[in-house]
């Protein structure tokens, strides 16, 4: 029943006005494409829809959108010219719909999906209690009655963020019959794959490829990885770690499988580039708007693409004008520069404190020399001679220039094929192949910022805080680098004998799938961890009769499953969420002198006071409530009690 209830949803709110748009646009495509476009864009403009409404204080009037969209559909389709349907249409949708099938059984198995959020026989709840999962369910929570929103564990701190992805699952969970743990775990994640194979298949279309090619293109997409098995199998790695992440430190597979929002911001990003297509191949300024909308609402879902995708407008803006006299690119970065760059700065400059971005080599080199076992050669020597000493010689030039160029040739893997198309791009001179300009430099430009860049919050230290953001540069070049690699795949299918072609799959397979397969095997052979019954029955208790927003102090292991399953708030230590240290001095020390004076039985008002305003406690039951506590829930594990305000 939930399902249909999201399909009928979903048709409703992103159908329907993505179709009006398309319409209202007056862009005529084939029926995979427009269906892929009308999603994408209906998505984005929901979202923009709802946010606004409820910043304003308007947020019933949503319901309004739907129909209202609906209407203008019917109105613009009985004023428009109808279009026949395309040749070959029933092949590229069967092309897409296996592609999802395979996506939909690797979700049935992945423990951050399917299994995840889901009841067990006991009354508890299955829940993978990583940080990016308590992350997005918490600031889905959030964005249910607070926009713009808070920082869910920091109370009282505005959230600076791409929040754009969890204001979706925050717009469907407020639909009658779907709950947030369906709704991001099963319904949401399936929408996303589905979207991002199906764009990738049109902007591969869009690109000149064939059918196989663009099938080719959209299944190494999601589930093509580098060369990081090779290291491994040779020199052997650390156990139980995925070979993409210890040993080149950019996979691309690994954050489609974890709540990470680069899931469906690539179904944004490669709309956009097939809108682009289609508007620099002469099909109407309607793409071109579509283009910078998909653009603009990029920037919400994952800011580093939509940073990368306007360098890369830009310099390919610049190089078709002084090449081919084209003003067209020029103007379609100036819209997306003034949509996009305001939030950008807003993002970097309050994520998570001011952010420091510092130019020089990074760590991804250096790491992959040691972890290809080249530390003690006379190429490490040289590399880290550079690197720690300072030592500036011809010879360690020329040996950090190599390792890079090893690292790039290991990361790419099988991606490396499409590097003449990438270069024979940079030469067109065809206005009409101008977009093949942009995606050449947005792969190019990704490996240049992911190794002399790093992009770190300012209050980062050494260790796992210190993780550097540039690196999405990189994964985001690797994704879209499948495009030129694809058409070269697509080539050699047309041209090979059955055996050939056949010759062509198994080494495809066997040279992109590896690392993709050790990592699944790792993730999927233990399901997720469950939450006890009585934590459950906290979160509906909180859900069902207090007001949202409510500030909650409780345990660490309790607070963030109480955030990500009800829609109220926990000051919670730092090293839950690592990253964001330094946001908030002091809220170890405070927390845990809350926590000292309740478990020893001092008076609590001066250390809940230091906490600032709070309205709950959750915490083992008591005889008798503490003074300025009233309790107001009770099972034999975990009691709730509201604080007195003065």
């Amino acid at each position: 029943m939930a399902l249909l209830v999201f399909l009928l949803s979903l048709g409703a709110i992103a159908g329907l006005p993505g179709r009006a748009l398309l319409a209202l646009l007056r862009v005529r495509a084939g029926l995979l494409e427009q269906a892929v476009v009308s999603l994408a864009l209906g998505l984005v403009g929901s979202a923009a829809a709802y946010w606004l409404l409820a910043f304003l204080g308007l947020r019933p009037l949503f319901w309004l959108w739907p129909p209202a969209s609906g209407l203008l559909l019917f109105r613009l389709r009985e004023a428009g010219p109808r279009r026949a349907p395309e040749e070959g249409a029933r092949g590229d949708l069967a092309a897409v719909g296996a592609l999802v099938v395979l996506a939909v059984a690797a979700l049935a198995f992945a423990p951050f999906y399917y299994r995840n959020l889901a009841p067990t026989r006991d009354g508890g709840l299955t829940f993978y209690a990583l940080p990016d999962l308590v992350l997005h369910l918490s600031i889905a929570q959030e964005l249910t009655h607070a926009v713009p929103p808070t920082v869910p564990f920091m109370p009282g701190t505005p959230l600076s963020y791409h929040y754009g992805a969890d204001l979706v699952l925050a717009l469907f969970s407020a639909v009658p019959g779907l709950g947030l743990p369906d709704v991001a775990a099963r319904f949401v994640p399936t929408l996303f794959f589905a979207l991002a194979l199906g764009a990738a298949f049109v902007a591969a279309r869009a690109f000149g490829l064939g059918r196989a090619g663009a099938t080719a293109c959209a299944f190494l997409v999601v589930f093509g990885e580098d060369f990081s098995f090779l290291p491994a199998l040779l020199r052997g790695a650390p156990p139980g770690e995925p070979w993409a992440v210890t040993m080149l430190q950019a996979p691309t597979v690994v954050s489609l499988f974890m709540m990470n929002p680069m899931l469906p911001a690539l179904g944004l990003l490669f709309a956009a580039l097939a809108c682009l297509a289609r508007f620099c191949q002469g099909r109407g300024r309607g793409h071109l708007v579509a283009a910078v909308a998909l653009a603009a609402g990029l920037v919400d879902v994952k800011v580093f693409a939509a940073a990368q995708l306007l360098a890369a407008l830009g310099i390919a803006a610049l190089v078709a004008l002084w090449r081919m006299r084209d003003r067209r690119l020029l103007w379609a970065t100036l819209a997306v520069a003034a949509l996009v760059l305001p939030r950008l700065f807003l993002t970097a400059s309050g994520e998570v404190g001011p952010t420091r971005v510092t130019v020089g080599l990074s760590s991804f080199v250096p790491d992959a020399v040691v972890n290809l076992g080249l530390r003690g050669t006379a190429l490490g020597a040289a590399v880290f001679d550079l690197l720690e000493r300072g030592r500036l010689t011809p010879w360690s030039l020329l040996a950090v220039l190599a390792a890079s160029v090893l690292y790039l040739a290991l990361a790419f893997g099988l991606r490396c094929l499409g590097l003449p198309g990438v270069l024979r791009a940079l030469g067109l001179r065809d206005p009409r192949e101008a977009h093949r300009l942009v995606l050449a430099s947005f792969v190019l430009l990704g490996p240049v910022l992911a190794l002399g860049l790093q992009i770190l919050p300012s209050s980062a230290a050494r260790g796992p805080e210190a993780y550097n953001n540039a690196v999405w540069f990189l994964v985001q070049s690797k994704y879209l680098a499948w495009v030129f690699a694809a058409e070269r795949l697509g080539a050699w299918w047309l041209s090979g004998s059955t055996l050939r072609r056949a010759g062509l799959v198994a080494g495809v397979l066997a040279l992109s799938l590896p690392s993709t397969l050790q990592f699944m095997r790792l993730q999927f052979a233990a399901g997720p961890p469950a939450l006890d019954r009585r934590l459950v029955e906290v979160a509906a208790f909180l859900r069902a009769h207090e007001a949202p927003g409510r500030v909650v102090v409780a345990p660490e292991s309790v607070g963030g499953p109480l955030i990500s399953l009800a829609p109220c708030r926990s000051p919670l230590p730092d090293a839950l969420f690592p990253h964001f240290r330094g946001r908030l001095p002091g809220i170890r020390e405070r927390v845990d002198a809350f926590w000292d004076a309740w478990d020893y039985g001092t008076p609590i008002e001066a250390p809940l006071r230091a906490l600032g305003p709070v309205d709950l406690v959750v915490a083992r039951p008591r005889r008798a409530s503490p003074a300025g506590v009233t309790e107001v829930f009770r099972n034999d594990a975990l009691a709730v009690y509201r604080v007195a305000r003065p």
